[in-house]
Order: structure tokens, then C-alpha cells, then sequence
């Protein structure tokens, strides 16, 4: 059996695109930089949903009188809202709350936006606590006379 020329250049055609096939899938599946990395883990990072998604309850008193709870929702479409609600045995229940969109700010900080306010979040103790300072006059208790308040809030269901 002979090799004729257009064989050899058929051949090495195949074995070039071949090569440059596999080079380019390397470059595409292998992150920059990822030492200690698979090849596939950027896929597995991207389906992740992010630690804050999902429900969170918190409540704090102050004022030796007035107790606030709340309840946040984060979203994986990068929307959420939040309840307020304050209550003392002086005044009625007062119950507030806005829809937002979120982002994520940093790798465990996240900000909350509408327009009326912008909120940062702060996830801690392992991603089980989430935190903010609420400045009350934001979610439009302005006649409370403290200037911030400390929120912490536990997932619903963390594990």
C-alpha cells in the first residue's frame, strides 16, 4: 500500500486541528491561575447560588422598651424584600416594608437598594449570621429617638 502526497497532508491537517482543538479547550476550561483547581471548577462555582439567598429572621430590642423584627428574603434573581416590625406596649404595632434588588459587594457582603434606601449586609460566624445597622428614619420610623440599630438575622433552616 503506497501513502500518496494528498494522504500525508490530509493526515497532518487533522492532526494540526486536532491539537489546536485540544489547546483551546484547555484555555477555555482551565481558569487563570487556578493552581488547585479542576477543570471543571468554575462550572460547579457558577451553579452554586450565593450563601445569602433565602430567608432570614432577626429581632433586637432597644430602648428598653421597643422590640423590632424582621424578616429578609433574598432572592436568586437578584431581588428580595424586607418586613419590619415594631412593637411596644406604648404605641401600636407598626409594620413597614419595601422590595429591593441586591448585589453582592464583596465575598461576604452584599448591598440591598431601592429608592428609597441602600443597605449593606454583611454575612458572618461562618455564613450563618447575616448583619446591618438600620438607621430607622430609612424604613420611616424617623420619630424614634436612637440614631442606629444593630440587626442580626439567622437563616431560616441554616444548617
Amino acid at each position: 500500500m503506497q501513502i500518496d502526497g494528498k494522504s500525508v497532508a490530509v493526515a497532518a491537517t487533522c492532526i494540526l486541528l486536532g491539537l489546536c482543538c485540544g489547546v483551546l479547550l484547555t484555555l477555555f476550561l482551565v481558569p487563570w491561575g487556578a493552581e488547585n483547581h479542576t477543570t471543571f471548577d468554575f462550572l460547579e462555582q457558577k451553579n452554586t447560588p450565593e450563601p445569602v439567598i433565602g430567608t432570614w429572621f432577626g429581632s433586637t430590642s432597644f430602648a428598653g422598651i421597643f422590640t423590632l423584627q424582621s424578616t429578609l428574603v433574598f432572592y436568586d434573581d437578584q431581588s428580595g424584600n424586607v418586613v419590619y416590625e415594631l412593637s411596644s406596649p406604648l404605641v401600636s404595632v407598626q409594620k413597614t416594608g419595601f422590595d429591593f434588588t441586591w448585589e453582592k459587594t464583596d465575598e461576604q457582603t452584599y448591598t440591598a437598594k431601592n429608592s428609597v434606601f441602600v443597605m449593606p449586609y454583611s454575612l458572618s460566624d461562618g455564613k450563618h449570621t447575616l448583619k446591618t445597622i438600620l438607621n430607622p428614619s430609612i424604613i420611616g420610623m424617623s420619630d424614634l429617638d436612637v440614631l442606629s440599630i444593630d440587626l442580626r438575622y439567622v437563616k431560616q433552616n441554616a444548617g
